[in-house]
């Protein structure tokens, strides 16, 4: 990739929240007083891999005729900002992040597990990685916030590469389990298979491709 991205897209991380520069003083757990959310901070936080891309749906969304529905009429590209950091000075904690943005409209959140197939014996097949993040998990400031009280949503990127380490698909699936309040965004997203454009695909860093 070019080198004058590298300071583009760790601008952007920075406008979306995604890192945060000014250290805490210490490491810690802290849980409000509605003890709904907890909170994790953390004295740095660093990037170890960062990448964007265009995905297209790959076909219309299978919803039911209402009215919030309706107001998403139109199929355009989702833009996806993805990438993996490490919580700590020691470098031992990583959480993989994401967020999908349309417009003004977003939703984001950091991994709850991730599943690696291996390599199969034909030196043509790919490794298949999915990782699923929910959105009740989210990085603010140098804070891991964890809240689900607006419901369990879902976002589940599934790639494709090869032994280099090279993309080959890209996929994203969304779920929720329809409690909290209303998303309208996220309500169109669910049920559609978004597909990446691997052309528009930037980052920096190296990507694990796991054992």
């Amino acid at each position: 990739m070019s080198r004058f991205y590298r300071p583009i897209l760790i601008l952007a991380l920075l406008f979306y929240g995604f890192i945060y520069l000014t250290p805490a003083s210490a490491e810690e757990k802290s849980i409000t007083e509605d003890s709904v959310k907890v909170k994790y901070d953390f004295n740095e936080i660093k990037v170890l891999y960062a990448a964007e891309f265009l995905a297209y749906p790959e076909a219309a969304p299978l919803k039911t005729d209402t009215v919030m529905s309706s107001v998403y009429t139109n199929l355009d590209p989702i833009h996806v900002m993805y990438g993996e950091v490490t919580l700590g000075t020691g470098g031992d904690m990583k959480e993989e992040f994401i967020r999908v943005s349309e417009g003004n409209l977003f939703t984001r959140g950091l991994s709850n597990g991730s599943s690696w197939d291996n390599y199969g014996a034909m030196d043509t097949e790919n490794k298949i990685i999915s990782t699923e993040f929910v959105t009740g998990k989210t990085l603010k400031g140098s804070s891991v916030v964890k809240d689900y009280s607006l419901g369990w949503k879902t976002i589940k990127l599934t790639r494709s590469m090869d032994k280099l380490g090279v993309m080959k698909d890209m996929t994203l699936y969304f779920k929720w389990d329809l409690m909290g309040s209303s998303d309208p965004f996220f309500e169109k997203l669910i049920g559609t298979v978004y597909k990446a454009d691997l052309s528009s695909l930037k980052f920096v860093g190296q990507p694990e491709v796991g054992p």
